[in-house]
C-alpha cells in the first residue's frame, strides 16, 4: 500500500506539468499552443497509457503509450460545441486533485481549457445507496461533476464521428 502511495503522489507532482499552462511551450506534445480539451489514462500494471488532446483549431493528436497512432481535424461545429460545453461547465470549485479511496484502476488526466484535473480510478456512480465514506463525499460529487462534463464531450465527439471513453479512442468506421 505505501508503494503504491508513493507512485500515485510521483505521478500527481508530474502530470500537471504535461497540461500546465506554463509549461505547454516545453512539451512537444502541444508545441506552442495550449489545448482546448485534452484527456489521458495511465494504467501502472499492466503498463499501458492513451491520450487525446484537441486544440482550438480542431486539430486532435492520439497517442497511446507515448506513440502518436493518429492525427485528425475535427470541424468547427464540433470544437465550438466542446468550446461551450467546458464555458457551460461549472469546475472552478473542483479541486484540482481528486481521491476516491480506491487503491486500484488507472491515473485519468482532464484538461477542460484552463483547468487541469487529475483522479486515480474516477467513476460515475449516481447510485445514493452505495456507501461512501464521509471523507469521500465531496470527492464522489466533484467526480461526477467532471464525468458529467466529460460525457457531454463525449457525445460532441460522437457527432463528429470519434468514439472518446475513459479507456480509448477511435474514429466511428
Amino acid at each position: 500500500m505505501k508503494k503504491f502511495i508513493i507512485l500515485l503522489l510521483v505521478f500527481l507532482a508530474l502530470i500537471p506539468s504535461a497540461f500546465a499552462r506554463e509549461d505547454y511551450t516545453r512539451d512537444p506534445w502541444y508545441a506552442t499552443e495550449q489545448p482546448l480539451f485534452g484527456y489521458a489514462e495511465e494504467l501502472i500494471d499492466p503498463p499501458y497509457s492513451f491520450s487525446v488532446v484537441l486544440y482550438n483549431d480542431g486539430r486532435l493528436i492520439y497517442k497511446q503509450n507515448q506513440d502518436t497512432l493518429g492525427e485528425y481535424k475535427l470541424d468547427k461545429s464540433i470544437i465550438d460545441a466542446i468550446s461551450t460545453i467546458i464555458d457551460k461547465a461549472d469546475l472552478s470549485a473542483i479541486p484540482k486533485d481528486l481521491y476516491n479511496g480506491s487503491v486500484g484502476g488507472g491515473f485519468n488526466s482532464f484538461f477542460f481549457k484552463e483547468k487541469y484535473i487529475s483522479s486515480l480510478n474516477i467513476s460515475l456512480s449516481n447510485d445514493d445507496s452505495i456507501y461512501v465514506a464521509d471523507e469521500y463525499k465531496d470527492n464522489r460529487k466533484h467526480e461526477q461533476a467532471v464525468l458529467n462534463v466529460f460525457n457531454k464531450i463525449r457525445k460532441a465527439f460522437k457527432d463528429g464521428g470519434y468514439d472518446l471513453s475513459l479507456h480509448d479512442f477511435s474514429p466511428i468506421k
